[in-house]
């Protein structure tokens, strides 16, 4: 079942692959995006995880969900740093 809209306030945490740090936990904004998931200073290449709790959205939201969680794991190179930056 799709709710049509960006969810806003899923919770999510934002790891390297490679490494148990943590560097950000937070919720979506009100469009459903993760703006400032990492600052220049923090963002080195490699392959980044971002875990999103969306069974508590579903249960906040009344709507039966599929997936307690959902992973997104993509590797970046330096030249692309803007995607971490919106």
């Amino acid at each position: 079942m799709s709710l049509a809209k960006n969810p806003s306030g899923i919770r999510y945490c934002l790891t390297l692959t490679c490494s148990p740090l943590i560097f950000s936990t937070r919720r979506t904004n009100s469009d459903g995006r993760l703006p400032g998931l990492l600052t220049k200073q923090q963002f080195t290449p490699g392959t980044y995880k971002v875990r999103f709790e969306t069974e508590d959205y579903f249960n906040q939201t009344g709507t039966e969900g599929f997936y307690p969680y959902a992973e997104v794991i993509k590797s970046f190179k330096e030249v692309q740093f803007q995607y971490f930056n919106h």
